[in-house]
């Protein structure tokens, strides 16, 4: 249910609410007249209201209070069938990009120790479900992994052939808790109907990731990709009116139904992106959608930050520092080629320069 429309029921209810507290000043047919009017509005969507109600003229009071319960439970247990709230959200999402981060170190420890075992296949059926967000799978072989390391865990502390025992322990550590934890997660998570609907369309899309502290950045961007000849629609960059997701749409569910693999991401990194929960959760939409895309970073990013290196994406892939120097511009003519080859825009050179000149200049004007 929307917004809009829970607004909309609310409305009536308290139109009802209101009758009945001027009861003793109202005629029972007034009464009447807006129980019907109420059920005229909602009869198509609920059509079972009027089952519920008595219409003599002893219930006009009870009728009305009748119609309130019944529109205010409508709006309960929409509220209980909700998807996960956006703080459940980004901690599974943050919880699943741990886990896809952490599996590949210890798979190698596994196939250290036991290169044909069983555990490989569980572990490769894990990262395969990570991919697609199978939940059901996710914990299936989570469990067998850490079932595996709970039964050979004496074993290889003993192996006098084993001189990693302390990587085998923090390993069997992780997948315990991973087994635990990903428990939580309901196995419908990111795979309701709506949000699995996703468009055949293989028109292309580019998403600009920011923060909105990076604004001037994100700006001098749009204005670069705009002026190659991206429309308005294909271009989803949130700090901008003509490029915003639609009022009301949750980031996933919207990137879920528009995001494919014709998509471009343009990560705009920056310190303050780096400690942006919803930043991060963009990024683990770009994931979910397994998005090409392309490293930007503002003048003052700091390469060395953990938590940088600790993100689900290649940070050691290619990108441009926006400084007004030598490096900067024949990266972004790159990035204009990647551009107009996605979206087969014609090269006007002399455009093209003169916009890239401009771009150049915003990126180094005082903020």
């Amino acid at each position: 249910m929307t917004k809009q429309k829970k607004e909309f029921i609310q409305k009536y209810i308290d139109e009802l609410k209101f009758n009945i507290s001027e009861y003793s000043n109202l005629d029972i047919s007034e009464l009447f007249d807006s129980i019907h009017k109420v059920l005229g509005i909602f009869l198509k969507d609920y059509p079972y209201l009027e089952n519920y109600l008595r219409f003599d003229n002893n219930s006009a009071y009870l009728d009305t209070e009748i119609l309130i319960g019944l529109l205010e439970k409508e709006l309960i247990e929409d509220e209980s069938s909700n998807e996960e709230s956006e703080d459940e959200k980004s901690t599974y999402l943050e919880l699943l990009n741990k886990i896809r981060i952490e599996i590949g170190s210890i798979e190698s420890i596994l196939k250290s120790y036991s290169p044909k075992s069983i555990v490989i296949n569980y572990v490769e059926q894990l990262e395969k479900a990570l991919e697609v967000f199978d939940i059901k799978t996710i914990k299936y072989c989570l469990s067998c992994i850490k079932d595996w390391y709970n039964s050979n865990i004496n074993n290889i502390m003993h192996n006098s052939f084993v001189f990693n025992e302390d990587e085998h322990q923090s390993s069997m550590n992780k997948i315990n808790l991973f087994a635990q934890d990903v428990e939580k997660i309901p196995d419908t998570f990111m795979k309701k109907s709506e949000e699995i609907t996703n468009t055949s369309s293989t028109e292309p899309l580019i998403f600009l990731s920011h923060c909105s502290k990076d604004k001037k950045y994100g700006d001098a961007l749009e204005y670069f990709i705009t002026g190659l000849g991206v429309k308005s629609s294909q271009l989803i960059y949130t700090s901008h009116p003509l490029h915003k997701i639609p009022l009301d749409a949750n980031i996933y569910d919207y990137l879920r139904k528009n995001i494919n693999k014709n998509v471009f991401m343009i990560i705009l990194w920056s310190n303050d992106y780096l400690e942006s929960p919803a930043c991060l959760n963009e990024m683990g939409a770009a994931w979910v959608a397994q998005s090409d895309y392309t490293n930007i970073y503002v003048p003052d990013f700091e390469f060395g930050n953990k938590k940088y290196h600790e993100c689900a994406v290649d940070t050691k892939k290619m990108g441009a520092v926006l400084k007004n120097d030598q490096h900067c511009k024949p990266a972004m003519i790159e990035l204009k080629n990647k551009i107009q080859e996605l979206f087969s825009l014609e090269n006007d050179e002399v455009k093209v320069n003169y916009i890239l000149d401009e771009f150049m200049k915003k990126i180094s004007e005082e903020a």
